[in-house]
This record gives structure tokens, C-alpha cells and sequence, in this order.
């Protein structure tokens, strides 16, 4: 009879802990956009770029928006708020913006917008329109700028020494990656909580 049932608590806690990681087994997608162009103007001063930017230097440009560490909202086309980075890169020189606040988002005018830091201290603004945008965030796409005012942005490094400048983005390319929940955590918490379950059961039963 105890045989029976501890199998039945075991199958009962399965079942529950089932139950009960179903609705966090959400898939977490991380949003890559990659935009590419020239400065527009810009200085540094604090040399974290080698020690020049000039009108007409290219960059890159590799922001990261992950769904897991920020809040989505699926509204007017999408945005996550917090839980981004970007990268900028000039003549082989990498600096990461990886600050707060940060939003990556569709913009009112169909454009995809993305904003980190604090216009007081060291911040990144971009935008970037093109015919045929997506209606999502969370669609890939790869396009070339509508044209110079459409797709621009500008950064600043604040410190002792002063870096930023103005760049224009002549192409975004934005990949959408989903990261499901590995398949072995909620068999490990099924089990955790049936065996939890069994120990309470035969507690229960243990004559004083």
C-alpha cells in the first residue's frame, strides 16, 4: 500500500511541477541589429577610438536586445525596454554602451529607434528607416537606408576627455534568435518536487 502510494505522490508531483513550469517555459529572443555607415562629425579626445574620428570614418555599430533581461510590450510594433547593449567600433576600436536605461523599439513613423544611457552623461541614440520595414521587432530584416535624416544617431562618452559624434547609417541588418528553455529543467523540477512530495508523505506516516 505505501509502495502505492508514494507512486502516486510521485506521479501527483509531476504533475503539479508540471503545471507549475509551463508558464516560465517562454522562449527568450534576443534581438541583433547591426547597423553600418559613416561619422558624420566627431572627437576623441578620450582616445577610446585611437585618438581621431573624421567625417567619413566608417563604423559599426552591434546592438543586442534580449527579452529575458528586459520587458517586451508587443504594442505599436514591439519594444523591450532594459536588458541592452551596443558596440561601436571605428578603426578597430571597440567601446561597449552597455547602460541604463536602454530601449530598443518601432518608432511611431515605422522606423526601429534604439536609446541607452543618459543624455547628461555617456549615451547612444540611434534611428533607421527604409522602405518595407518590418511591422515587428521581432521580424528580421536587412535593408539600406531610405537616405541621409533617416537613418542617423549620435554617441558621447563622458569623462575627463570627452569622446562622441554624429554618424549616418547607410544599412541595418537585424537577426532574431530564440532561446527555448533547455528541456531538461522542467524534468528536473518534476522530479525535485514528486520526490519532495514522497519524503513528505512517508514523514507523514512515521509512527512517533
Amino acid at each position: 500500500m505505501k509502495n502505492l502510494l508514494s507512486i502516486g505522490s510521485i506521479c501527483a508531483g509531476i504533475l503539479l511541477a508540471a503545471g507549475a513550469v509551463a508558464p516560465s517555459a517562454e522562449a527568450a529572443t534576443v534581438v541583433t541589429a547591426t547597423w553600418t555607415g559613416t561619422i558624420r562629425a566627431g572627437n576623441d579626445a578620450g582616445n577610446h577610438f585611437g585618438g581621431t574620428i573624421n567625417a567619413g570614418d566608417a563604423f559599426t555599430l552591434k546592438s543586442v536586445f534580449d527579452t529575458s533581461k528586459g520587458s517586451f510590450s508587443p504594442a505599436n510594433g514591439g519594444s523591450i525596454s532594459g536588458g541592452g547593449m551596443a558596440t561601436m567600433t571605428i578603426h578597430g576600436h571597440a567601446f561597449t554602451f552597455a547602460l541604463d536605461p536602454s530601449i530598443y523599439k518601432l518608432g511611431a513613423s515605422g522606423d526601429v529607434e534604439m536609446f541607452l544611457g543618459d543624455t547628461a552623461q555617456t549615451f547612444l541614440s540611434a534611428a533607421f528607416f527604409a522602405p518595407g520595414m518590418p511591422g515587428s521587432i521581432l521580424t528580421p530584416s536587412d535593408k539600406d537606408c531610405k537616405g541621409v535624416g533617416f537613418c542617423s544617431g549620435t554617441f558621447e562618452i563622458a569623462g575627463a576627455q570627452f569622446s562622441g559624434g554624429g554618424f549616418d547609417a547607410t544599412h541595418l541588418n537585424v537577426s532574431i534568435a530564440t532561446t527555448p528553455l533547455p528541456a531538461s529543467l522542467p524534468l528536473f523540477a518534476a522530479g525535485m518536487l514528486g520526490l519532495g512530495l514522497v519524503m513528505r508523505q512517508r514523514k507523514a506516516a512515521t509512527p512517533l
